[in-house]
């Protein structure tokens, strides 16, 4: 009996654990001898043996001079026991299998998540430029010899492999040998390995029309069959093989598929600069191209904008046009240096993702934010841990220096529109290129999103084959519906962590307008005190032509309106706190959405799909194994209709799960929706109370700087006449009762301060001026004090122009006090000084 045991010096292999197969041999898991380490062992068959020892040895010495950690790994090089004698390769064993694998696996029919498709990118890149610096060029990039390594620490390295067709290669040097693999190879290639067409050119027709509806077209190939190539042809596989992990799929796709040789050389020669995908989805159908990625693409569009002119560069054919290496891993840098911002988008119920570059601002920020969303930065309202995010730099500063963001969480940024309170699922900007899907949390429209949640039938009979490859396409659409409920608890965690924000923010505004309005009730008494002061002082002086009691007035006018902002703020305050904009949250929005939203939001529904795919995923692995079996007693026909109906009865059950997380989702964005609406109105109530307040403030401290001015020069007018200052006296003018701050605007009326209004007692004042008496003061001296006096006064006004100088009001309450219109009138046995105010 045979064994499928193999072995070398150190290393021992089953030949049945086979972990991938080639053209010149098969790869094998075996053991290390001496330590039970697993490796991998690259045996080689007989077809490799024919050719040159030169060819054959050329791959060990690449091997030997590679050392980097996006390659895989040399361990040994050793000759195989037994006969024929042949030579082994021995090199770590790459767990993850390889990119062709995950991308086969129907959970990766539509490409791999963004996060995995970067780190791809990443490793991949860095294996590459570690050739190119050693002169190497690999000549067979597809998935296929791209493995995934699992570290220790269960971190992913992707590692370039299979170097059988590698060679050095100097700058501007070329080869003519062929090798690759049909759907990954440049053009030029693949007209000389594929098509094998003579020196003078291909076929006279391809079969395939024209993408308008033109006539039938030929290649008009000139190549010559020793045509050189150079070492950028690997540019080109490296396009194809990161198109094909970014999207699922092949970026050119001929009706029938690689059979269809003659239309794959058409598309992928015909096609125009900046293309980045050819299909023709009928035979002898016209060609579809595209100058973007797929709607079914998981990248978001911050990074699809990013990648198509990766992609559109490397997937150029012609000479002139086609990248350099150096390009490449230049545009690669960049797009990895960019920093990523998450935002959850909250008008539109789905989480963005923005890609910016290191030397971005926060205007960069919100420009972007704009392009995404269609929201101007003056009406951003961005949110971050329940406050409003104001960077201390302002809008200079850098993108670099903002707290850490991350996806789905209490890092996340948070956007709303403070001119917009509707939210609309997946709703984006007017700016905002791209297809309609991509973004975490997103809710895609007219992305072919309902097509791709439709599972597929099973035929009436059984077939093993029809089965195998229905069961897979179920999979495919269950994993699509677990993605689309892990995208719906996104939306309803987001709308929970959004209402919170809101709710704070918006409480923070009422309580800022409270205090303010508080603070502004204490001025008001200031400024009613100061101006009864002055118009005291003037009715003890018989000053009525100063009319100072219109200051008093002033401020008692102010003093009512005060009271009832503040009033108003206050209950404000009540409402959000008791029974308006904060119940919101606490009582319908958290509370009444039943176990469906609260099951959505805490993962349960996910861990319930997650469940549900696994289930059927294993009845597609038996139906599998049936279609290999090719054979089956009347027992195994049996089960494999069982399998069919396990398979049938879990998609229904994801799909009836996935509507009810829908139906969950929306009511979590119509309570979203709800908080929107009843926190801007509070905000936007809270704001206008904070400016009339404001308003109000700086008109009390005008009236206190000219009170505190009149009362100033009433006593610089008592001082000059040499008499004693006039004994005064409280006045009971009017009575203004005492009211809370929390009372109604309406029947508010000022606080009267009996000790702050004063009366001239004229017993004990004989020397006071009574009207009509000649005056027997010093005229010239009190003229150069009240003069000294006036030119303050006027200085004092500048200044408060200069700061109101954009308040008409207060402009035109001010003009009444300029001195460019006194009268001076030095005839008036009144007014000797000349200072009588006109009206």
């Amino acid at each position: 009996m045979a064994s499928f045991l193999r072995g070398s010096p150190s290393y021992v292999w089953c030949t049945t654990s086979v972990l991938g197969k080639g053209a010149t041999g098969a790869v094998f898991q075996g053991v290390d001898r001496r330590t039970g380490e697993a490796v991998a062992v690259k045996a080689f068959n007989a077809l490799s043996q024919l050719r040159p020892a030169a060819v054959q040895a050329r791959e060990f010495e690449v091997l030997r001079k590679v050392d980097h950690e996006n390659v895989v790994r040399l361990l040994a090089i050793e000759e195989e026991e037994g006969e024929p004698v042949s030579k082994v390769i021995v090199m770590e064993l790459c767990t993850g299998g390889s990119l062709f694998n995950m991308l086969d696996d129907p959970e990766h029919a539509y490409g791999l998540p963004e996060h995995e498709f970067l780190l791809v990118l990443e490793h991949v890149t860095a294996g590459m430029k570690h050739l190119r610096d050693h002169n190497l060029v690999h000549r067979d990039l597809k998935p296929g010899n791209i493995m995934r390594f699992i570290t220790d620490e269960g971190k992913a390295v992707y590692k370039l492999t299979d170097f059988g067709a590698a060679r050095e290669l100097e700058e501007g040097q070329q080869f003519v040998s062929l090798y690759g693999t049909e759907e990954y190879l440049h053009p030029d290639m693949y007209e000389r390995a594929v098509l094998r067409w003579p020196q003078q050119g291909g076929p006279q027709g391809h079969g395939v029309g024209t993408s308008r509806g033109g006539a039938l077209g030929t290649s008009g190939s000139t190549s010559s069959s020793r045509k050189a190539f150079g070492a950028t042809v690997d540019l080109w596989s490296m396009g194809v093989t990161l198109y094909h992990v970014a999207t699922g799929q092949l970026p050119f796709r001929p009706w029938g598929g690689r059979r269809n040789r003659e239309t794959m050389h058409y598309i992928t020669t015909r096609k125009a600069s900046g293309v980045l995908w050819g299909a023709q989805s009928t035979k002898g159908g016209p060609v579809e191209w595209g100058r973007s990625l797929p709607p079914h693409c998981p990248c978001c569009r911050g990074l699809r904008r990013l990648l198509t002119p990766l992609l559109a560069g490397l997937l150029e054919a012609s000479p002139q046009r086609m990248w350099t290496f150096e390009r490449y891993f230049s545009q690669v840098t960049t797009l990895l240096s960019h920093i990523r911002v998450h935002v959850f988008y909250g008008n539109g119920a789905q989480e963005i993702r923005l890609y910016l570059r290191p030397e971005s601002t926060m205007a960069d920020l919100r420009a972007a934010l704009t392009e995404e969303t269609g929201i101007l930065p003056s009406a951003q309202l961005l949110l971050y841990r329940d406050k409003e995010f104001q960077p201390r730099d302002g809008e200079s500063a850098p993108v670099s220096r903002l707290p850490p963001t991350s996806p789905d969480s209490s890092r996340t940024l948070i956007l709303f529109s403070k001119e917009d309170n509707e939210v609309e699922p997946g709703r984006r900007g007017p700016w905002s290129d791209g297809g309609p899907g991509g973004d975490g949390g997103e809710v895609p429209v007219g992305s072919g999103l309902e097509e791709r949640l439709r599972f597929p039938t099973f035929p009436t009979g059984v077939a093993l084959d029809t089965d195998a490859s229905t069961a897979k396409a179920c999979c495919v659409t269950a994993h699509e519906w677990r993605r689309r409920v892990d995208s719906l608890a996104v939306v309803a965690r987001g709308a929970t962590r959004g209402a919170e924000a809101l709710a704070s923010v918006v409480s923070l505004a009422v309580s800022i307008a409270e205090d303010e309005g508080r603070s502004a009730v204490e001025d008001a008494t200031t400024a009613v005190q100061r101006a009864m002061g002055a118009a005291g002082w003037a009715a003890a002086l018989g000053r009525e032509d100063l009319h100072a009691g219109r200051g008093e007035e002033k401020a008692r006018e102010l003093e009512r309106k005060v009271r009832g902002l503040c009033a108003a703020a206050t209950n404000l305050k009540a409402r959000v706190s008791a029974g308006g904009h904060g119940s919101v949250l606490s009582h319908e929005f958290s509370g009444g959405g039943g176990a469906a939203l609260t099951s959505l939001e805490d993962g349960t529904v996910a861990a319930r799909a997650a469940s549900l795919v696994g289930r059927l995923r294993e009845a597609w692995a038996q139906l599998l194994r049936d279609c290999t079996a090719r054979t089956s007693s009347h027992n195994d026909e049996t089960f494999h209709w069982l399998e069919r109906v396990k398979a049938r009865r879990s998609s229904s059950a994801i799909a009836t799960l996935g509507a009810g997380a829908e139906a969950a989702g929306s009511l979590s964005t119509e309570r979203l929706s709800d908080q929107l609406k009843v926190s801007l109105t509070a905000l936007l109530q809270a704001g206008i109370l904070k400016r009339d307040l404001e308003t109000c403030c700086a008109e009390l401290g005008v009236v206190v700087r000219r009170s505190s001015t009149l009362e100033e020069i009433l006593r610089e007018e008592v001082a000059s006449r040499n008499s004693p200052l006039p004994t005064v006296q409280p006045v009971d003018k009017e009575t203004h009762p005492e009211e809370s701050p929390s009372g109604g605007s309406e029947g508010m009326s000022a606080v009267g301060v009996s000790d702050a209004s004063f009366s001239l007692d004229a017993s004990q004042s004989p020397k006071v001026m009574k009207e009509g008496e000649p005056s027997n003061l010093d005229t010239s001296k009190l003229n150069l004090v009240l003069g000294k006096n006036l030119v303050q006064m006027k200085q004092l006004q500048e200044e408060v122009l200069k700061v109101l100088c954009e308040n008409s009001e207060y402009v035109q309450f001010l003009d009444s006090l300029s001195l460019d219109a006194m009268e001076h009138d030095n005839s008036n046995p009144k007014d000797a000084l000349g200072i009588v105010c006109s009206e």
